[in-house]
């Protein structure tokens, strides 16, 4: 997503909020130079990764651990664990 409001430097990791306050995102980047996201050129922009492509991420890697996770175990596949982990 991106946006104009003025972002100080180092604010990455930062919430975007709506004009409602509701966070949608979390600040990534900004440039002089930011490409558009649905025409050809660049613009002045800051970008920010969206909670529901944050979301659909976890759930994707999530999902990965689980498969992996199972196929360990149907082969027999045990993890070692140290004694106060």
């Amino acid at each position: 997503m991106h946006y104009s409001t003025p972002i100080d430097p180092c604010s990455s990791g930062s919430p975007v909020f709506t004009a409602g306050w509701e966070v949608v995102a979390l600040h990534h980047a900004g440039s002089q130079k930011t490409p558009r996201l649905n025409e050809p050129g660049v613009y002045k922009a800051n970008e920010g990764i969206t909670l529901r492509a944050i979301r659909q991420a976890m759930a994707a890697r999530n999902s990965l651990l689980r498969r992996a996770t199972i196929g360990a175990l149907k082969i027999g596949f045990v993890p070692a664990v140290k004694a106060g982990r």
